[in-house]
């Protein structure tokens, strides 16, 4: 059989002789990707559930087996081996792959994270074949958005084949480097540099390759770019490493390294050098007194990357390593220390030491300490200081100085053995900061676990937390399965912020103990977090002991602002923490330094849990300083919440709708303490920005379990009710909390609260409230098909809107009157009135509001036929849902531009489709019923138009489902008329009629002339695909074309079917509504 191509960088390609194959499906393609990619065999089930996870199994089996005939059919070679349920390629398959001969060339070569060599002409060339088959990202465009396992597959597969090519791209500009090649080296690093703009080391290394090859100009402005990059994402300024080179390459002292070509010339001087093996064979091994570690060391592989690098740079001659008790400070500075033995050690020729600190009582024991772990002998007459600070003199060594903190706030020791010699560094471990000139700083954090809702990103066991924790749990139980008690462990890893410490002390109890038991007993507290090993230290077998050892380094005022901090939730500002805590910036610098509290990337402050927890202990036992610093935390978030209420409705949304985002915790925080200590002034002010948030971010069950709550509190506690602003909060709490009932499709529930709003606002006079009450009634009225009700009641609410010339209100209510206006084909009228809303909310800077109101111009013009505007209006809706995060809204404006692509048929099908599937996911993922049905049934027009029936069948089914139980008559239709069309298309016309009766029966009882009319057109459809009532169909056929109720979309299929059947009929049917329903009740009796 003939070879076989798959080309994966990019869009994805079938090649056989020159020739592209297509395979016709998506899904089709991406089974061969998938079974040539992971080339193991894999069961039926588990395919056809990669593929179509949201299908039944056996539709599901059922779509597996069309794709597969259809594999075969295009390829004809017998492609796929299958062995019962078990399918895999088949082995004698001809099969090139790009992406795996990228791989093979790299992998022939040294590996990427070695000491950088001048690579062999051989491996230079694999290398360079490699990078050059990259040429686009893993399957570039190419995306299933209805299977989140496959894209998630898809997006590792991408990360993992990305940093591939930048350790070879890296590679190369070292390689070229090494040898003076500077334009080849500038070039590959440019590349390398692409992958990741962020990238300092890469922008490091282009100012070091510009500087080497006499470009000064552009190594300096490498820097600008790198600044301007990092502050415009990050607001933050590129690493001391990056300044420090820069200001090195601008003051001209800059060093140029040696290159190969200067090597050989020396070499013509002076004879042949030694070659590796001989070096390697007559230098002695490295000196050193690393203790030896009896586990493995897990994870933190960038940071010891860098701290190694950084240990290498002259300039760096100071590095403390800062971080709590049980971060691992120790541990790490030992594995990197062993890192730089194993790498030759040829920055420190004269060895690198450990010396331990913790047993040591004062600084002055510090001299001796060091002359024991060199080894040294005193003579009688010297002091172990000076003896030591001789020693040093022209030594090249390390000196890992391990737990100093207990020493400070003297310092006198490092400063004596940084002037000691020039070549001598000190790596230090310690608790906060020495606070020298010449110091580097290096914060530790905990290992990395993944946050809630991000489980499924990468496994588990890629976090180094959960390995840790998994390597400890097999010590003490050997039974140990991570992926039984994946939950919990990642539960524990949460609850414990990722310490190492604390993993070690909770994985040892799993010999009596459930993971799940030990997650249980963590919620309630750290006291678990205790062990009797014996060789631990005593300071280490709890993490109390830890902690408390952390308090007693502190001051008293230091003890009580640390106390107060612990009230946060999720980090803060200094200027909470100043008017919470009363901690000034200098305060907090200092608590950053003894590592008790981190700064974040965006300036925010954030204590680890563990250290909360022990602190709040601390705040628990002054009752007094609780109090006013719950009080204090509770105004202050809930008065921030407030002032936010007016920018969360204006142009600053999206940057209010961030902050508030920030601070949701602290808001949580605030709103529980203010509903338990009587503070309804507090919360009938929150309640507005609060629904908000919530709402925008589509947060929705959340929002109604929080509104819930403060209900049921409000209502179950006398004290409350006697309060003078009890009504007016209970007003706005079942208010708001009614429309989250709304979004998740539980209108019964949305109803009964919107109804005891609307009495309580009317006892109250709250004239703004009756308006939106009766507006958001007359929006669920409309839903459910009760038009004239919905009408009505929206004219009601735009009567008190304008009469308080209150403009949100009006921008709001000529919408929903757009949208009733649509439904029931008054097309030019709904559009007028959305244009109308759009202009308002456009003049009040109003973001979301002006997405909503193009997105309602856009189904105007969808439904009149102008299509460029439409699609200008809903990418225009897109653009801004995007820019504030506004996923429901986003899907909203992408369906409509998928409906705008099907309308216009033909090769737009295919995009029309993608923006459907896209649409549809969102929903799904925010879980939007309503919508989520709508799309299912646009997404079986678009399949119908495709002519895969049998899938369009199968989504309009559950659309149908999902709209029924909702009882909402606009999606059901869209459903029913879907199901008809796949069923005739199919030869099932028994099935096609029953849809079409109860859609015409429908359609006319509610008054929905669009869908009555596009319900005539596919009764047109049937007869001829029956080939019964020719001349009726085409009486139906021209009325519906010339309808103007009708979408354009519909009435321009109808014209087409026209032109083809060369009719000359013109229909003298009526227009009006009563003759419409004559029409459907005689062709229900035909159906």
């Amino acid at each position: 059989m003939a070879q076989l191509e798959l080309y994966l960088f990019g869009p994805p390609r079938l090649v056989r002789t020159s020739l592209t194959l297509n395979l016709g499906l998506r899904k089709a393609l991406a089974l061969v990707i998938y079974l040539a990619v992971t080339k193991q065999p894999h069961s039926r089930d588990a395919l056809a559930t990669l593929l179509w996870p949201e299908d039944s199994q056996g539709v599901a089996r059922s779509n597996l087996r069309r794709i597969l005939y259809r594999i075969n059919e295009t390829l004809e070679d017998e492609v796929l081996a299958t062995a019962g349920n078990v399918l895999t390629l088949n082995p004698e398959l001809d099969l090139w792959v790009d992406t795996e001969i990228f791989q093979q060339q790299r992998q022939a070569c040294p590996p990427a994270d070695t000491v950088p060599v001048l690579l062999d002409p051989l491996s230079l060339q694999q290398l360079e074949a490699a990078a050059a088959l990259y040429t686009d990202d893993f399957l570039a465009g190419f995306t299933l958005p209805d299977s989140p396992a496959f894209d998630d597959w898809q997006f590792f597969q991408r990360d993992f084949l990305r940093q591939m090519l930048a350790g070879t791209l890296e590679q190369l500009a070292t390689s070229y480097r090494m040898d003076g090649k500077f334009d080849l080296a500038i070039e590959r690093a440019r590349r390398w540099l692409s992958l990741d703009p962020f990238n300092e080391v890469a922008h490091r290394e282009l100012m070091q390759l510009y500087a080497h090859a006499n470009q000064l100009g552009a190594a300096l402005r490498q820097y600008q770019e790198c600044t301007r990059l990092l502050a415009e994402e990050f607001g933050a300024a590129p690493e001391e490493a990056t300044t420090d080179l820069f200001e090195a390459i601008r003051t001209r002292r800059f060093a140029r390294v040696e290159t190969a070509q200067a090597r050989i010339r020396e070499e013509d001087q002076r004879g042949p050098v030694p070659t590796a093996p001989r070096l390697l064979a007559s230098a002695p091994a490295l000196r050193h007194n690393l203790p030896p570690q009896s586990t493995p060391f897990i994870g933190r592989e960038q940071e010891v990357s860098d701290l190694c690098h950084r240990l290498q740079e002259p300039s760096c001659r100071l590095l403390t390593l800062v971080g709590p008790g049980g971060s691992g400070k120790t541990r790490l500075a030992i594995h990197v220390a062993q890192q730089l033995l194993e790498q030759g050690g040829a920055s420190f020729p004269d060895g690198i030491y450990f010396v331990p600190l913790a047993p040591l009582q004062q600084p002055a024991q510090v001299a001796p300490a060091i002359v024991t772990a060199l080894g040294l002998t005193v003579a009688g007459d010297k002091l172990p200081g000076e003896e030591v600070l001789v020693y040093l003199r022209d030594k090249r060594l390390l000196l890992l100085l391990d737990n100093y903190e207990h020493l400070l706030p003297d310092t006198a020791p490092i400063e004596q053995l940084l002037d000691a010699g020039p070549d001598v560094k000190l790596l230090v471990t310690a608790r906060e900061a020495l606070n020298l000139a010449e110091e580097w700083f290096h914060v530790i954090a905990g290992l990395s676990f993944p946050a809630a809702g991000d489980e499924g990103r990468e496994p588990v066991d890629h976090y180094d937390a959960v390995r840790l924790f998994e390597q400890c749990a097999h010590r003490a139980h050997a039974d140990f399965a991570l992926a039984l008690e994946q939950d919990a462990v990642l539960r524990i890893c949460r609850l414990v912020d990722g310490l190492p410490l604390a993993l070690e002390l909770a994985a040892a109890w799993l010999h009596t103990l459930s993971a799940e038991a030990v997650a249980a007993e963590l919620a309630r507290g750290f006291e678990i977090l205790t062990a009797r090993h014996r060789n631990l230290p005593e300071r280490h077998r709890s993490m109390r002991a830890v902690l408390a050892q952390s308090w007693m380094l502190l001051d008293e005022q230091q003890r009580q602002v640390l106390a107060r901090l612990s009230v946060f939730r999720g980090g803060f500002t200094l200027r909470a923490a100043e008017t919470v805590a009363g901690a000034s910036l200098l305060m907090m610098a200092a608590l950053v330094e003894k590592a008790l509290v981190r700064t974040t990337a965006s300036g925010r402050y954030q204590m680890h849990e563990l250290l909360r927890q022990f602190a709040a202990e601390q705040l628990a036992a002054r009752p007094a300083d609780e109090i006013a610093a719950r009080t204090d935390h509770c105004r202050y978030y809930l008065q921030f919440l407030a002032a936010s209420d007016s920018t969360l409705y204006s142009k600053q949304q999206q940057q209010a709708l961030a902050t508030v985002g920030q601070e949701i915790d602290n808001v949580r925080v605030a709103w529980d303490w203010a509903l338990n200590n009587g503070e309804l002034d507090l919360i009938e002010q929150a309640v507005d920005p609060l629904y908000r948030f919530f709402w925008t971010r589509c947060r929705n069950r959340e929002g109604e379990a929080v509104f819930t709550q403060a209900l049921t509190q409000l209502q179950q506690t006398a004290t409350l009710q006697d309060h003078p602003r009890y009504e007016y909060a209970l007003l706005r709490l079942r208010a708001q909390r009614a429309l989250f009932y709304q979004f998740q499709g539980d209108y019964d529930a949305c109803e009964r609260d919107h109804l005891q709003s609307l009495a309580l606002a009317r006892k109250l006079d709250q004239q703004r409230s009756i308006g939106y009450l009766v507006t958001s009634l007359g929006v669920l009225a409309g839903w459910r098909g009760r038009y004239a009700q919905a009408q009505t009641l929206i004219a009601e609410g735009r009567a008190i809107f304008e009469q308080l010339n209150h403009r949100y209100g009006v921008a709001h209510v000529l919408q929903e009157l757009a949208t009733l206006a649509m439904e029931v084909g008054e097309f030019a009228s709904g559009k007028q009135l959305a244009a109308e809303s759009l202009a308002i909310s456009q003049e009040l800077e109003r973001p979301d509001w002006t997405a909503w109101a193009h997105d309602a111009v856009g189904d105007g013009c969808f439904a009149l036929g102008e299509y460029d505007g439409a699609e200008h209006h809903y990418q225009s809706a897109v653009t801004i849902f995007e820019q504030i995060g506004h996923e429901r809204g986003l899907a909203l404006s992408l369906g409509g531009l998928g409906l705008v692509a099907w309308a216009q048929d033909g090769e737009r099908l295919a995009q029309a489709q993608t923006l459907v599937e896209r649409s549809l996911a969102l929903f799904r993922k925010i879980g939007y019923r309503l919508h989520i049905a709508s799309r299912l049934g646009f997404l079986a027009l678009i399949l119908n138009a495709r002519q895969e029936y049998a899938t369009a069948q199968s989504l309009a089914q559950e659309g149908l489902t999902i709209a029924a139980e909702l009882d909402t008559p606009g999606v059901i239709l869209h459903n029913l008329c879907a199901l008809a069309e796949a069923a005739y298309q199919q030869g099932d016309f028994s099935t096609s009629r029953r849809h079409l009766r109860e859609a015409l029966v429908m359609a006319t009882t509610y008054g929905l002339w669009p869908a009555l009319l596009t319900g005539f057109y596919h009764v047109a459809c049937l007869m001829l695909q029956e080939q019964v009532q020719e001349q009726q169909a085409s009486e139906l056929l021209g009325l519906v074309a010339e309808h103007p109720a009708a979408w354009q979309a519909c009435r321009s299929r109808a014209r087409q079917l026209l032109a083809q059947l060369e009719s000359t009929v013109v229909t003298d049917l009526s227009r009006e509504p009563a003759t419409l329903r004559i029409l459907a009740a005689q062709l229900c009796a035909w159906l």
